[in-house]
């Protein structure tokens, strides 16, 4: 969150640096076409995981006890920005990629009857697709293509954004403690005070 902040700029992640290895359904799929085909599609769904960019974001209406316990390892201290399509996609400043936004579809692959539908899809509904036992965290994602021969250098790449565009609010997390919040104000005083009226703590009151 500092960094973001202090250096307004965002990091997108390429998909197959993902810890979810069914990014993109290429092992839950099961095939049922000519071998040929299969292979086809496997290749291009490899190639979009390997040139494919995102960051991700929860499209959640409030702040998620459930949430704040994965993506914080349990009960530690972090942070959520809260901000809206337009916010987001406004604050986004480089030219030189082409960022698209989109609401994740969730699929239950079932045998027998996925390949005919999914070989239909195209390259973003490709991205825009995860394994329906992801779907308590209701993902919006950013994401844009790289050359395959840039993409492969390049596991991460950091986008300029406008932080006063994007955020709408920051919430601590419900186990951040006095200290560590009034050490958090400072920092924040100190590297952008026009957010410091932005920061709510959580309304989530629980020790488990």
């Amino acid at each position: 969150f500092f960094d973001l902040i202090n250096n307004e700029k965002i990091v997108f992640n390429r998909a197959d640096n993902f810890s979810d290895k069914n990014e993109l359904l290429i092992y839950s799929i099961q095939f049922s076409r000519a071998l040929s085909e299969d292979s086809y599609f496997l290749k291009r769904c490899e190639s979009l995981k390997q040139s494919t960019y995102i960051s991700s974001w929860s499209q959640q209406p409030n702040e998620s006890f459930g949430l704040w316990k994965v993506y914080l390892g349990g009960r530690n201290p972090g942070v959520a920005i809260k901000t809206n399509y337009k916010m987001l996609m406004e604050s986004i400043n480089s030219p030189e990629f082409d960022v698209f936004c989109g609401k994740v579809k969730y699929y239950q692959p079932r045998r027998g009857n996925l390949s005919e539908h999914i070989y239909q899809f195209d390259d973003h509904q490709l991205i825009g697709t995860k394994y329906a036992g992801y779907e308590y965290e209701h993902e919006v994602r950013l994401f844009f293509r790289l050359e395959e021969s840039r993409a492969t250098t390049q596991l991460v790449v950091p986008i300029e954004l406008d932080v006063n565009d994007l955020i709408q609010k920051v919430y601590l997390s419900p186990w951040i403690s006095p200290w560590f919040r009034d050490t958090f104000n400072e920092i924040v005083n100190k590297l952008r005070p026009n957010i410091l009226g932005k920061i709510n703590t959580s309304r989530i009151d629980d020790n488990g």
